[in-house]
């Protein structure tokens, strides 16, 4: 019931402020990036941007605080690609805290959308993939090697709303609460509405799903577009399954270049 309140309340909530378009309608808002899979989205772009976050996990045997930098680089009109990475403190519930390097993850994607001609007008579909690099260290929860494929899409509807989607097929080395690896092939499944207030400020929600690993997630956040063209973000995480984070917040600093 908890579960079921939280998402009808965030959703409602991106609805409401979606009621008042103020932007042209059938735009994807491409220069509106998600949280949950800032990657793993459709839109290809146009310049070069990077974006600086700090972030906090609390899991329900510790916390995890992140500084991390991505970006993503325009390679054409159709394909970008694009990398994070950063500095983790991870603090267990038993034991002392750890200190370090993430590790690495690589991604690109590719627009092919023209290739998809029985899509509703207007819609935009990407496939890409992504792969892990394992530069940092088991004390700190990483030292992971992922990789994964996905297509994902955008959708601009009538009310001014942006409907964006993801199914990924994922390939994780996921810890455990002992503290050890296991290899796990999990589908992701998620969706999520971006909801324009005005010119300048953007509501994100987003419910993602996987299917192994006891691990979903429901976040709300905001996207303010700064007069200088940067953008200032900032996001709430609830986990929905015992895998997940209980609570994670997140704020960022996104440039384009």
């Amino acid at each position: 019931m908890k579960k079921a309140f939280v998402i009808a309340f965030v959703f409602t909530l991106g609805l409401i402020f979606g009621a008042y378009p103020v932007l042209a309608e059938n735009s994807t808002l491409d220069d509106v990036h998600l949280f949950q899979t800032f990657f793993r989205d459709s839109p290809i772009a146009t310049t070069h941007y990077g974006e600086a976050f700090l972030q906090y996990d609390n899991y329900s045997f510790g916390t995890r605080t992140f500084l991390g930098l991505k970006g993503g680089f325009s390679i054409d009109p159709k394909f970008e690609i694009g990398a994070s990475a950063g500095l983790i403190n991870a603090d267990p519930d038993h034991g002392d805290s750890k200190f370090g390097v993430s590790d690495i993850q690589v991604s690109g994607r590719y627009d092919i959308t023209d290739h998809m001609t029985f899509m509703p007008e207007k819609t935009k579909l990407s496939a890409g993939g992504y792969l892990t690099l394992p530069t940092g260290k088991k004390r700190t929860w990483e030292d992971k090697t992922d990789f994964g494929a996905f297509c994902a899409l955008r959708h601009p509807m009538d009310s001014g709303l942006v409907f964006t989607s993801v199914l990924g097929l994922d390939f994780l080395d996921n810890v455990n609460r002992d503290g050890n690896y296991s290899h796990k092939t999990s589908v992701l499944l998620g969706g999520g509405i971006i909801s324009p207030v005005n010119d300048q400020l953007n509501i994100v929600s987003e419910l993602n799903i996987w299917t192994e690993g006891d691990y979903a997630l429901l976040s709300s956040g905001f996207d303010y577009r700064l007069e200088t063209g940067s953008r200032v973000r900032g996001m709430l995480w609830i986990g929905l399954d015992d895998g997940a984070p209980d609570v994670s917040l997140m704020v960022s600093y996104l440039q384009s270049f």
